[in-house]
């Protein structure tokens, strides 16, 4: 990774960090939504991170 895209993504990761909405998608409003982390982090992480046709293994769902 170049230094600009390191730079970038690092400010997207923040942004998606910082952001304390209530989590209102999918199926989060009909129920009560435990987790520390908030949806907005998870999918920035899950988007930067990964390739379409990646698995993702989340190890607290139940």
């Amino acid at each position: 990774m170049k230094k600009k895209e390191v730079g970038d993504l690092r400010a997207r990761i923040q942004k998606a960090a910082g952001d304390l909405s209530p989590a209102t998608s999918l199926t989060h409003p009909l129920y009560r939504y435990p987790a520390s982390m908030s949806p907005v982090l998870a999918r920035e992480l899950i988007m930067s991170f990964t390739r379409p046709g990646d698995i993702v293994l989340d190890p607290v769902c139940r």
